[in-house]
């Protein structure tokens, strides 16, 4: 059945008029309605009407999309489809793009890549069996990638589409500090550098109007006490800020700031913890709260949750268990007077189940729940080799199992940075002796523990300087 996009215009009567979200007796607010039913699983679509569904809800397809979801929607013999048919396949649109359609993607995005920079990133991208890569996964690399240009002029909208947020003045710094090429462009791995430069540090002077944004007062002696915690070396980096306020005793927090604050702070909480957070705290008169006392509640929320909330935990760290295993899990924690159990108790049982799903987007929120640090490099490793399901899901033991041989193997290639990074120099010859003693696996990995038994048996008196000892390899190695 060949269907065209239709122009519609139409019009809605609300029926609450004046204060916004203000009820009227015996009415619904549209609003909620459309809502609810983009989370509705029932209900049919007329697929001519479907341009004017899709503006009720609030959802805005480009041309390229519509044509995507009409190709993917079963429509029945009178015309109809499913209404969670339909936010299904849209959810699958939006969220992920096509390998095919990668450089047009970032092009639209004003980022450019030559021909071989394409084919190095797809190589860090995990691409579902649909042959589809998701959106937030490829925010993700392109932040850590180190080709590509961009448009200056398409700044903004980069900036954006990578999940970056800067105030006027970090932004008005950042162009100040770009190496922006005659024709108008900047290499993508220098626009990142200069915006971590930006983000993660400040001027001393703008000290107070920085804790202010984040919703963060202090008194002029708890300032010149907090100045006197921070190293300073021309710029105060924000880190040393947020470490030293964490652990400061003064200063007090506009409780309408509170999510302001815990952002700038790097403390993300579910929409269940803010709760229990708000009910916790003291709040006074002024709808002040010390920052003494948020960050003693926050430690509290992060480190225990409710037994009875492990599902719900669990699900919004991305980790999907079936009833079995969540029981199997159970039977595994222990559990304290007040029906709670210690995150890291959670964490250490969770890499032992082995069982369960995760949603590839919120790998790094997983990983830190764990208490796996991966760098750059390993991370998008790892990306490289998830194989999504369409959901963009993967087998928690598949994960864990990928990172345990990335953090327990090297590339052959990179044995002389990894021996150098231990403070051990080998001559080309040693090199070559130590590579013959070392099994190297189909993939081209060394294990790590392999070449340390072998760095701490190998002899030759010009590797330790002159003593011919294995023992002082050793201590190297150490």
């Amino acid at each position: 059945m060949a269907i065209k996009r239709q122009n519609f215009n139409y019009s809605t009567s609300v029926a609450t008029r004046g204060k916004p979200n203000e009820p009227t007796k015996g009415k619904v607010n549209l609003k909620n309605i459309m809502n609810a039913m983009q989370n509705l699983r029932g209900g049919n679509v007329n697929i001519n009407n479907l341009d004017k569904v899709l503006g009720n809800l609030g959802i805005k397809l480009t041309d390229k999309e519509i044509e995507e979801l009409l190709c993917n929607l079963p429509v029945d013999a009178y015309g109809q489809v499913a209404l969670n048919d339909i936010m299904d396949n849209v959810k699958s649109i939006k969220e992920n793009i096509s390998v095919q359609n990668l450089d047009n993607f970032l092009k639209d995005m004003g980022i450019k890549l030559t021909e071989d920079e394409s084919h190095d990133l797809l190589k860090r991208l995990p691409i579902n069996a649909q042959g589809k890569i998701n959106k937030n996964a490829l925010m993700n690399a392109m932040k850590r990638f180190r080709g590509g240009n961009i448009d200056i002029n398409n700044l903004d909208k980069i900036l954006g589409n990578l999940g970056i947020k800067l105030t006027d003045r970090e932004m008005e710094e950042l162009v100040s500090k770009l190496p922006i090429d005659d024709d108008g462009t900047v290499a993508l791995n220098k626009l990142m550098e200069n915006v971590k430069t930006v983000k993660e540090n400040i001027d001393p002077q703008n000290l107070d109007n920085f804790l202010k944004d984040m919703g963060i007062t202090l008194s002029e002696d708890e300032r010149q006490d907090l100045l006197k915690h921070l190293p300073i070396d021309g710029k105060i980096n924000k880190k040393n800020i947020m470490d030293v306020v964490q652990n400061f005793r003064g200063g007090n927090v506009n409780i309408n700031n509170l999510d302001n604050v815990l952002g700038n702070l790097g403390i993300k909480l579910t929409d269940r913890e803010m709760e229990e957070l708000l009910n916790n705290l003291p709040v006074d008169a002024n709808g002040k709260v010390s920052l003494k006392k948020v960050m003693d509640n926050v430690k509290s929320i992060k480190e225990n949750i409710d037994a009875q909330n492990l599902d719900n935990f669990l699900k919004d760290m991305g980790i999907t268990l079936t009833e079995d295993e969540q029981q199997d899990l159970l039977r595994r924690l222990p559990i304290d007077a007040n029906g709670k159990v210690k995150m890291k108790n959670l964490m250490n049982a969770v890499q032992n189940l082995k069982r369960g799903t995760v949603d590839i987007n919120n790998l790094d929120q997983i990983l830190g729940n764990l208490g796996i640090k991966l760098t750059d490099g390993e991370i998008e490793e790892l990306m490289s080799n998830m194989a999504a399901d369409a959901n963009g899901r993967v087998e928690l033991n598949k994960l864990l199992d990928d990172m345990k041989y990335i953090k327990e193997n090297i590339d052959a290639q990179n044995l002389d940075n990894f021996l150098k990074e231990m403070g051990i120099t080998l001559t080309e010859d040693e090199h070559q002796d130590l590579l013959r003693c070392l099994p190297i696996d189909a993939k081209g990995k060394i294990n790590k523990k392999n070449i340390m038994d072998s760095v701490k048996n190998l002899h030759g008196c010009e590797l330790f300087g002159g003593r011919d000892s294995a023992s002082e390899g050793s201590k190297v190695a150490q």
